[in-house]
This record gives C-alpha cells, structure tokens and sequence, in this order.
C-alpha cells in the first residue's frame, strides 16, 4: 500500500483523473449517497488529497454554490483545488473559440461556457489529465448542445465515465455491518 499514489489496495496510480461536477452530485443524489455509501466519499477524499484527482476551481465554485451536505464536504478540499495556469488560461480561450464556432451549438453554446466544462477541457489539453464526467458524447451530428467529451475530444483529450474510474482504480467499498440482523 503506498499512500502516496495508491488508492486503498487497488493498484498504484500514474494518471491524473480531473472530476466534472456531475460526478459529485449526481453521486450525492441517487449512487451514492454519503449516508449509505461512505467508502465511495473516502475514495474520492483520499484521491483528491493525494492529488490523483483533480478538483478544477470551477468545479469547486460550482459545488460550493449548493450549501448542503455536499458543499460542506467540499469545503474541506479547498486547500487542494487547482486553480487555472497561464497556459490553461490560453487554451481556455481556444476551447471557447471553438465551441463558439459551431453553428450547430448556437442555441447552447452560453450554458456550456458558463459552466466548468471549457476549464476542464483547457486543464486536461496542457496537462494530460484524464477527464471524468457522467456527460455522454451524442454520436448525432446534428447534436445541439456542446457535450464535454466531444470537445474534449476534440482538443485531444481523453474523458471516461465514473464507474471507469471506479474500475481502474479498483477501491473496495465493505459493508460494515449486516443489514438484515
């Protein structure tokens, strides 16, 4: 077990994964909810907190705006939110350039640009960070809201979805006690 790269008994991890703000909530709300899944919540403190995982700035801005539960447990994190680099900042600006270029986005671009997605798209083009979302890439050309992992795509970047996350990193999540005494 080394703490410094390994998450629990899983195997250790090289790769930088940078988190979507939908990861969280949408865990908070329905997969795994704190009360009932405290294992997935250590997973994620133990990942941030040695830097496998990535908490943008702007996700961290976004999550904090909830005040509850989940925006008391990321209170917590603040000390290892990342916040832009100059060079995230430029290719913040080629991302916003390019989405806004899309005349099939016209109608959605704003929603997009105002939110992180853009940041974690810049974040993981200059540092080779693997983006994780819940967000599907439509396959329909004719798609008419930018999606995260198509313009991550498009700048090079690689996104997966949370379970494989959760299968890479191999974490254990142990019910500790029986349910049914």
């Amino acid at each position: 077990y080394n703490s410094e790269k390994s998450l629990g008994d899983g195997p250790v991890i090289e790769q930088k994964y940078i988190l979507d703000a939908n990861v969280f909530i949408t865990s908070k709300n329905s997969y795994y909810d704190p009360q009932f899944h405290p294992g997935f919540w250590k997973f994620l403190d133990l990942g941030i907190n040695i830097g496998t995982f990535i908490l943008h700035r702007r996700v961290y801005e976004e999550l904090r705006k909830g005040r509850d539960e989940l925006s008391q447990r990321v209170a917590l994190w603040e000390p290892k939110v990342k916040s832009p680099s100059p060079e995230e900042m430029t290719k913040y600006k080629e991302v916003c350039t390019y989405t806004v270029s899309q005349p099939q986005w016209e109608r959605k671009v704003d929603a997009f640009l105002d939110g992180a997605d853009p940041w974690l798209v810049a974040h993981a083009s200059i540092n080779g960070s693997t983006i994780v979302t819940l967000e599907k890439t439509d396959i329909d050309a004719n798609c008419k809201s930018p999606k995260l992992p198509a313009v991550a795509r498009k700048f090079g970047c690689k996104s997966i979805g949370l379970y494989s996350l959760i299968r890479k990193c191999k974490p254990i999540f142990e019910l500790k006690t029986d349910p049914f005494l």
